[in-house]
């Protein structure tokens, strides 16, 4: 596994000590800290933008990664972890294999640096209904989620496929979406809730509009 591609789900909020950092030590933490990221996408590791989300949940912003190796994403937070970057934020990181998804959009740079991109997050269990049904059954739920996905794709939407991650945490899969507005996000809900397909997965779904800040309120040109 230490050789297969890993994405990374991190939710963070900044602790008091962050908040009361002044500089030259805040000057130093940050650089240090951009330097991290820097080293982290030479070795390909592709940082999606941050995704403000304290408007709905205890945490302040959620990112979402995808690394070459579970090795590069080691030394990622080993690199973050010298910069004293957790000594002023408090995370919670669910890692995840990749799973081969037809409806996994092609991840262009150019696109992805569009600031008015929602970002929305989903963990998963299956539920015990899931595992009683039958496979005809489970194919027309596979069918109605491809059908949602394919929806999102046609709203402009950019879907980045499924992450097993029940080896690492107490979810079952994740997946990650960027989505043009925060209808398009509400409608996707609503469409999956009308479809019935909380019965078989308990879900939790984060959502957070796209915004270039740092710690320490700081931003990135």
């Amino acid at each position: 596994m230490l050789n297969e591609p890993i994405s990374l789900f991190a939710l963070w909020k900044i602790t008091p000590t962050g908040y009361h950092a002044v500089s030259p030590e805040k000057d130093r933490i940050l650089e240090n800290i951009q330097e991290a990221f820097r080293a982290a996408e030479a070795e390909g590791t592709r940082l999606f933008n941050l995704f403000e989300i304290h408007w709905q949940t205890e945490w302040e912003y959620f990112a979402f990664w995808e690394t070459p190796t579970f090795t590069t994403l080691q030394d990622a937070m080993e690199r973050l972890e010298a910069a004293g970057d957790f000594n002023y934020a408090r995370s919670k990181h669910i890692i995840g294999k990749k799973i081969a998804d037809q409806f996994a959009s092609d991840l262009r740079p150019a696109v992805l640096d569009r600031q008015s991109w929602w970002g929305c997050a989903t963990t998963w269990r299956w539920t015990p209904a899931y595992y009683r049904a039958g496979r005809k059954e489970l194919g027309r739920l596979q069918t109605r989620i491809n059908e949602l996905h394919a929806r999102v794709l046609e709203e402009g939407g950019l879907v980045f496929g499924q992450y097993e991650t029940r080896f690492a945490s107490g979810w079952d899969r994740f997946g990650f979406s960027l989505l043009p507005s925060y209808r398009i996000y509400q409608q996707f809900i609503e469409e999956f809730e009308h479809a019935g397909l909380y019965q078989y997965l308990d879900a939790r779904h984060t959502a957070g509009k796209a915004n270039q800040a740092y710690r320490f309120a700081e931003h990135a040109s």
